[in-house]
């Protein structure tokens, strides 16, 4: 253990006089968050007090923008769990433009006002209402704003608009007030999934796994064929969610960091730590390929039979006759020791492969943790990487065990079609 600490120190502190390392370690991440911040900025643009011009060409709009108009901005979540959503208010300055001739000139004077200084007299947008508005369906509406993110208000003010414009029509075909708001009154739509067995799912924690198993199924089905995922797609999607989750489960902070050790060098190492990542320990990773290797050769054993199975590993493939054939025969035979050799060396790749990476991800933050006064800081980029490595690790073991079925399994079916 020491002189694996050992290794990844030296390697580290070599690491650390590259200015790549400066680059990726603290730059990156700070271009990153200042990028999510610039998208979040211009969505925020669109929320908020807004104070917009209505330039009304045909005249018959008043009462419809007469009153501030307050929409609300659901937040993600705000709706299930009861919060308050967040107020976007429009105040409408109106303006009855029936009697002008040329409406771009109208708007010219308010359209100043975008850009204006003066915070008493500047606009957020612009809305333009043509003066056939009411007898041209194929009119359309105009909105200038000074954000380009700004489509909230456009949506509200266009949808206010549609509205007024359709109790026009009607109006002029003779129906009453009364008939009008029932023909006007929006419902309002419930949202209910409906699984495949016609049962309404649960929400939001049960339609994520479901999702998550259902595009596994469609992807190892790609894979290894319908009859094959059927017979099969247990243990991969056990082994895929069961990897994860310890990989996950090991960043908890004071896993594998809290337990029983000694001081040494003024730091305090742990021997005996309470709780450790599950797949940091060489003994788990192997049980794992150990039942995989298990259940590839009663899989193999059911696609091909005994006799077919061993002629995968041993028989001569194609077709010859004499001399070549016996030649060939030797050759397969011996390819096929090789392939028994393959074989029983899988579980051993499987294991350590998975075991590795994770072990090192794990030396790695503790590592970093040791760096004087910022080791909490140094972590946090590779908390991100690792999260990707566990997924990443976990995607690999299933597709290696996929693959692994898949080379023995196939070749049975391949040849009853020829048949």
């Amino acid at each position: 253990m020491k002189k694996t600490l050992a290794v990844f120190k030296r390697e580290y502190l070599a690491s650390v006089r590259r200015r790549m390392f400066i680059v990726m370690t603290f730059l990156l991440p700070l271009l990153m968050g200042g990028f999510m911040y610039v998208i979040v900025a211009l969505a925020e643009r669109g929320v908020g007090e807004k104070r917009v011009a209505v330039l009304d060409g045909t005249g018959e709009f008043r009462s419809t923008f007469s009153k501030q108009e307050v929409v609300q901005i659901p937040s993600p979540g705000a709706a299930r769990k009861g919060r308050r959503s967040l107020p976007s208010t429009i105040d409408v300055d109106y303006v009855d433009a029936h009697a002008q001739t040329n409406l771009d000139e109208a708007a010219k004077p308010y359209l100043t006002r975008l850009a204006s200084e003066d915070k008493k007299q500047r606009l957020d947008g612009v809305f333009v209402i043509p003066s056939n508005a009411i007898s041209n369906s194929d009119t359309h509406l105009k909105y200038f704003s000074r954000s380009a993110t700004d489509f909230m208000s456009e949506a509200r003010l266009s949808s206010l608009t549609n509205n007024a414009v359709q109790r026009k029509r009607l109006a002029s075909r003779g129906m009453s007030d009364d008939e009008l708001d029932r023909v006007m009154t929006s419902l309002n739509v419930d949202s209910v999934q409906v699984s495949k067995t016609g049962e309404q799912k649960k929400g939001g924690a049960q339609n994520f796994l479901e999702w998550t198993i259902e595009s596994l199924y469609k992807f190892l089905g790609g894979l290894l064929g319908e009859h094959l995922v059927r017979r099969t797609f247990w243990f991969f999607a056990t082994i895929f969610i069961f990897i994860l989750s310890a990989n996950w489960i090991g960043l908890v902070p004071g896993i594998g960091s809290v337990g029983w050790g000694h001081y040494a060098d003024g730091h305090f190492v742990i021997d005996e730590p309470l709780f450790r990542g599950a797949n940091a320990d060489v003994n788990m990773t192997l049980a794992m390929a150990l039942v995989f290797f298990a259940c590839w050769i009663v899989w193999s054993v059911q696609e091909a039979g005994v006799g077919g199975f061993f002629k995968e590993l041993f028989g001569a493939k194609g077709e010859s006759h004499g001399v070549l054939k016996v030649l060939l025969a030797v050759v397969f035979f011996a390819a096929g020791l090789l392939e028994v050799v393959s074989i029983l060396f899988r579980p051993v790749s499987l294991s350590f492969r998975l075991y590795g990476n994770i072990f090192a991800g794990e030396t790695m933050l503790e590592t970093m943790a040791r760096v004087p006064s910022i080791g909490w800081l140094v972590q946090v980029p590779f908390y991100f990487l690792e999260l990707l490595v566990g997924l990443v690790q976990a995607l690999v073991f299933m597709l290696l065990t996929a693959v692994f079925t898949l080379l023995t399994c196939r070749h049975e079916k391949v040849e009853e079609s020829h048949g």
